[in-house]
């Protein structure tokens, strides 16, 4: 049984409905488990064998549970790796793992998580700019297209993990009846875009130590598609 905290590297409070992820000697997530309204988790059954551990703040099982609460503006931390990181840039493999011989439990764990700038928004569309209500998620990328997180979208709308200063990729999904809506990549910061060397086609959003806010347009596939034949003629 793997079990801990996980708390605020300030105030030492306890962080409630944070995900963590155990992940195999190859990196696989092979289980996830929330912490309760005392930041405590447990979760085993594994066999004996090598497993690593890390935050997931900001994806399933805990996300739709008080999305918008400071305790959800954190960064992530990967077990016996110095320095916190975001979703699935965290190396796990370069942390310590977790040694498990099949009797005896490891010494309960601690996470301690610093708070800074998320990306928050709502999924809208394209024509009217009204939120499309219930469901789906955002991608979010960031500037060398590596996959940072997936992130759900509630009535409340979305919000990623902490993240570093720089240049993202929010790509929203609604189902198949939509598409996430791309433009020229000169846009105005905030704009649809195509991201740049084939990437993904979302939203280009700039961190610069503060949260953003960004509404995310997506069009019907019908909509989308008359759109481009109409320019062509």
């Amino acid at each position: 049984m793997i079990t801990g905290t996980v708390v605020d590297d300030v105030s030492d409070e306890p962080l409630s409905f944070v995900s963590l992820h155990v992940h195999d000697d190859n990196g696989d997530i092979i289980a996830s488990v929330a912490t309760n309204l005392d930041g405590e988790f447990r979760v085993g059954g594994f066999p004996a064998g090598s497993y690593y551990l890390r935050t997931a703040v900001g994806e399933t099982p805990a996300r739709q549970i008080s999305l918008f609460e400071e305790e959800n503006t954190y960064f992530d931390r990967v077990h016996g790796l110095l320095g916190s990181c975001s979703g699935h840039r965290c190396d796990v493999l370069a942390g310590t793992p977790l040694i498990l011989d099949g009797i005896a439990d490891p010494a309960p764990l601690q996470f301690r998580l610093e708070s800074g700038p998320v990306i928050r928004g709502q999924i809208v569309s394209a024509d009217s700019g009204l939120p499309v209500g219930w469901g789906g998620h955002v991608d979010l990328f960031d500037d060398q297209d590596g996959f940072v997180g997936r992130y759900k979208n509630s009535f409340q709308g979305f919000q990623s993990v902490a993240l570093a200063d720089g240049t993202y990729t929010l790509v929203p999904f609604v189902n198949n009846a939509f598409t996430a809506v791309a433009d020229a990549p000169d846009q105005p910061e905030g704009a649809p875009r195509q991201a740049s060397g084939g990437g993904p086609s979302g939203i280009s959003v700039t961190i610069e130590g503060e949260t953003v806010e960004v509404s995310a347009p997506v069009a019907s596939d019908f909509i989308f598609a008359s759109r481009f034949e109409a320019a062509a003629e």
